[in-house]
């Protein structure tokens, strides 16, 4: 979980405006992730993609 908040929580540096940053995720990682790009406080829109399985797989957030 180390790298996704480092990349969470610097990544919007390296984005423009309306930018988006786009992760893949354990599927038992949704709401600790949510809970990291909340905090950040960098983002809007975000939006979990499931995979063929049904689970969470990919998040999608862009900067503000």
């Amino acid at each position: 979980m180390g790298s996704i908040k480092h990349i969470i929580e610097f990544g919007h540096g390296y984005l423009r405006s309306g930018g988006s940053l786009i992760l893949e995720i354990g599927c038992d990682q949704k709401a600790r992730v949510h809970q990291i790009i909340e905090q950040c406080g960098q983002y809007y829109e975000i939006a979990f993609i499931k995979d063929f399985s049904g689970h969470d797989r990919v998040v999608r957030m862009k900067k503000k």
